[in-house]
């Protein structure tokens, strides 16, 4: 990744959401299950307290701090995530879980604008090759961008919302209209219009 672009990210929305995880974690799981997944978060230490967060038992009470810094230490991650220190921070970091849906969107959106960008840096690598087709270039890159929009669940407001304000559907479609777009015959790119 070109070190000049920025990747898009919340720090305290991540925060947020692992602190609130740990107050209830059967409400923001059920929340989360809607919406993200451990791999949405750009801070690895999050992803992996995600993760962890994940195998309690109980998940109608708080996590026990003692369990979690446990089991981050019989898998070697408790200093990935800033040891005891790191989680003390967390379990404060807010009061309640009445915000999670809110942390959740932040970060849903934030990990969709990140792999929206992916896509496009792989376009523009693809267009500074001197033979590479264009119309090749253009179907990976809208089978790329629907991939993204249905690979999340039917549920997720932020990724559409993020693919949208990319490719709403009647800008793609008059786009996908233009002579310089049509795909070489035998071509499994499927066109959806």
């Amino acid at each position: 990744m070109n070190a000049t672009i920025k990747q898009p990210y919340d720090e305290d929305a991540e925060k947020g959401l692992i602190s609130s995880l740990l107050h209830a974690p059967g409400k923001v799981f059920a929340l989360c299950r809607q919406h993200i997944g451990a791999g949405s978060f750009f801070i690895p230490a999050h992803g992996i307290l995600f993760d962890a967060i994940s195998q309690w038992a109980k998940p109608e009470i708080p996590i026990d701090f003692i369990w979690l810094r446990n089991t981050l230490a019989a898998c070697n991650q408790l200093a990935e995530v800033g040891d005891k220190e790191g989680l003390d921070e967390l379990y404060g970091f807010v009061p309640t879980a009445a915000n999670a849906e809110y942390y959740i969107e932040i970060v849903a959106e934030k990990y969709a604008l990140r792999q929206t960008q992916e896509i496009c840096r792989q376009t523009i690598d693809q267009c500074l090759d001197r033979d590479a087709d264009p119309h090749v270039i253009l179907a990976q890159t809208v089978k790329g961008i629907e991939k993204l929009f249905t690979d999340r669940t039917e549920n997720c407001r932020s990724t559409r919302k993020s693919i949208s304000l990319i490719c709403p559907t009647k800008a793609r479609s008059r786009f996908l209209s233009f002579p310089w777009t049509r795909y070489p015959k035998g071509s499994d790119f499927p066109l959806k219009r």
